[in-house]
């Protein structure tokens, strides 16, 4: 298979730290698809779990799974990238259902990334918010990515083989993370 160009495989850890420091955490979205329902005589939304993006204060974190490998790439994009789909596209706010604290800032306290050895996709992450909401990322999915917390987590170290021999990369992105305060520059 081809070597990815460094677009494709996303942003590399000290890019990652350089972005997320002193940032903050505001919406979790997925992209979708409109469809009409004949039944009901409205258009319905699909989602697409192959990305996911996590709006940050000033850009989109995009994670997108790399196919079926159980890998992904994060990428930082000024908006959201429109899929080759021949129905309307459309993206849906998810930050109820994944996020403690939907109406304020959720400042990053940590990054973990975990990524097997020779690969350079990461193989799950997983966001420590200074709230003590750890939002985890799991692109073993058949369809995509999975969101969740110390539960998937699990789920994902029990289920995917890989998962014993990959990396654990920490980003610290607080200098306090009690406080959440801004680490120095």
């Amino acid at each position: 298979m081809p070597r990815q160009s460094r677009q494709d495989v996303g942003l590399g850890l000290d890019e990652l730290r350089e972005q997320l420091k002193g940032n903050s955490l505001h919406d979790v979205y997925v992209v979708g698809f409109l469809y009409p329902n004949e039944r009901y005589g409205q258009q319905e939304f699909h989602a697409m779990w192959a990305t996911v993006y996590l709006e940050c204060r000033d850009f989109l974190l995009q994670l997108r799974a790399v196919r079926t490998t159980g890998t992904m790439s994060v990428r930082v994009v000024p908006a959201f990238e429109p899929e080759d789909w021949e129905d309307p596209v459309a993206f849906a706010s998810v930050s109820e259902q994944f996020l403690w604290n939907v109406e304020g800032e959720n400042p990053f306290v940590a990054l973990r990334l975990w990524q097997s050895p020779g690969e350079e996709y990461f193989c799950a992450a997983q966001f420590d918010l200074r709230n003590g909401q750890e939002l985890f990322v799991d692109p073993t999915y058949y369809y995509g990515i999975v969101l969740g917390g110390t539960e998937q987590k699990r789920i994902w170290r029990e289920n995917w083989p890989p998962a014993e021999r990959a990396q654990e990369h920490v980003l610290q992105l607080a200098a306090d993370p009690s406080t959440g305060s801004r680490p120095a520059r």
